[in-house]
């Protein structure tokens, strides 16, 4: 085992414990180590920001991640679930497209069904209720009793977003 691994090792215990102020010092602290690979403790930190509702910090430490060009399709869905808890709607949207695409072209798929869901959900939160609509019917129509939590809402099932898309149409006349 290296010492950069169990370094990390040691960071992911503390943040299993609910140590996460310490965590995070270790993780501030292997980042000022320039010799080491930082994509690594960014993604760590970043899902321990993410685990204690610290959302801001998590989307920065992932920003830091694409910016090394050593983002996974894991941390685009992260990145997005993340923003779209901070009503940073276009990022959220723009991280998911970034999941179908490059998930499309590796044959990945384990995401789909949450992604279209999460994109009808951010449609309809922009007034584009036709699209939002289209994008939860693509995301498994077989599973409606399927729920994924949301901003506000602890969790929300197909058929629950599909009566609010279509509440949220209704009042708006279109």
């Amino acid at each position: 085992m290296t010492e950069q691994s169990g370094n990390l090792q040691k960071v992911e215990t503390l943040m299993n414990q609910g140590r996460y102020d310490e965590a995070f010092d270790m993780c501030s602290e292997l980042l000022a180590d320039s010799s080491v690979e930082n994509e690594e403790i960014y993604r760590l930190r970043a899902r321990g920001y993410a685990r204690r509702g610290d959302y801001l910090r998590a989307v920065h430490d992932f920003d830091q991640i694409f910016m090394t060009g050593h983002g996974q399709l894991s941390d685009y869905y992260l990145a997005a679930y993340n923003a779209l808890y901070l009503r940073e709607y276009d990022r959220s949207e723009g991280w998911f497209q970034k999941v179908l695409n490059e998930g499309d072209e590796k044959g990945e798929t384990w995401f789909r069904s949450a992604v279209f869901f999460y994109l009808s959900f951010l449609r309809m939160e922009s007034g584009y209720y036709d699209e939002a609509i289209k994008y939860l019917e693509t995301s498994d129509p077989d599973r409606s009793d399927v729920a994924l939590p949301l901003p506000d809402v602890e969790m929300c099932s197909r058929s629950q977003l599909r009566a609010e898309i279509e509440r949220r149409q209704s009042l708006s006349g279109r």
